[in-house]
């Protein structure tokens, strides 16, 4: 019987051991702006050769990920295809923003800016770069990140920014809070709110279009009550600028 229990405490180790390898595969969601408003582009977990792509490796296994420390949860990536660009080539940052707990968090954006996430690119002397002025409107958005998964970004640098020859530094900034249950005291002052925008609909004082925007706010308040947002970055990621312009004369 002893010999028996100790073979199926190997095998229950080993079986735990193969799952805590698999849990540490983060499951990947491409973003897309789709005229304005955010969506889900594609959701892959494995390449068509079959391979698992390296971004859903732990952080420790994928450093070119340039990957910041974990804050209240969650974990940013900032990459570039490559390391020197000529001048007025196209450079995109590649984004990661990964939820390594168990909980979900929630993450902002910007909608209709030059740039949805704050990139911050510095000189080799530490001058900070100044975003190009933008012309148009400008949303604040919030997205919502699971446990065990990533959201992948692509954000154009060029577009938001002057860059000439030279060296530069480019951070991924941003912040995140965490999801908290709500206690009797905030549920019941949530409910009171609620009846009010539905009262207030009714006596003609707002539209119901008004009303739907107000409770839709007011459930976002509900998963997330009283949240305080905590600063979080990536690893600062060194670029370079070189060569003369392309004139476009053949």
């Amino acid at each position: 019987m002893k010999a028996q229990t100790a073979i199926l405490l190997v095998l229950l180790s080993c079986l735990s051991g193969k799952a805590q390898r698999t849990n540490e595969l983060y499951s990947t969601e491409d973003k897309v702006d789709y005229g304005g408003s955010f969506g889900a582009l594609a959701s892959h977990d494995v390449l068509s050769d079959g391979t698992i792509p390296r971004e859903r490796l732990p952080a420790r296994d994928f450093p070119e990920g340039n990957w910041g420390p974990a804050v209240n949860g969650c974990q940013v990536s900032l990459r570039f295809a490559k390391q020197v660009y000529a001048p007025g080539e196209t450079i995109t940052a590649i984004l990661l923003l990964r939820n390594v707990t168990n909980h979900t968090l929630l993450y902002p954006m910007v909608s209709g800016s030059c740039l949805r996430f704050d990139l911050q690119i510095v000189t080799r002397a530490g001058e900070p770069l100044k975003e190009k002025p933008f012309r148009g409107n400008s949303d604040d958005w919030r997205a919502y990140l699971e446990p065990g998964w990533q959201h992948k970004y692509l954000e154009g640098v060029n577009g938001c920014y002057d860059l000439t020859n030279g060296a530069y530094f480019v951070r991924l900034a941003t912040r995140v809070a965490e999801e908290r249950p709500l206690d009797p005291e905030e549920q019941r002052s949530r409910s009171a709110h609620e009846q009010d925008i539905v009262d207030r609909c009714k006596r003609g004082e707002i539209t119901e279009q008004e009303a739907s925007a107000a409770l839709s706010l007011l459930l976002k308040d509900v998963r997330f009550p009283a949240y305080e947002w905590i600063a979080i970055k990536s690893a600062d990621v060194p670029i370079r600028i070189e060569g003369q312009p392309d004139s476009g004369k053949p």
